[in-house]
């Protein structure tokens, strides 16, 4: 399978318009594949939309806001603290 970098602007724009529609939002291009800020409650509707489009989740992680200003969706609560990290996944081909 093409790696995400290497494919036509169209087809990376439907897989992130993809992410979109999950309710999540892509974040960055990564060095494997790319990296996707998941919305609130959307983590399982990501992942599956991906794994359509033959993708694979290699790592997921918290991050703290900052002064990060995201969508309110896109907020996830940690520590008894409400809004106060992203959560992110990688993802890659899945061969």
């Amino acid at each position: 399978m093409t790696p995400y970098a290497d494919r036509p602007w169209p087809e990376r724009s439907a897989i992130m318009d993809s992410c979109a529609a999950a309710g999540s939002a892509f974040h960055e291009r990564t060095e494997n594949g790319f990296r996707v800020a998941i919305g609130r409650t959307r983590l399982g509707a990501t992942m599956a939309e991906l794994e359509r489009r033959g993708f694979i989740c290699t790592r997921l992680f918290t991050f703290p806001r900052g002064t990060d200003t995201p969508s309110e969706h896109l907020r996830h609560d940690s520590s008894g603290v409400p809004a106060s990290v992203w959560l992110f996944a990688d993802f890659t081909n899945k061969d």
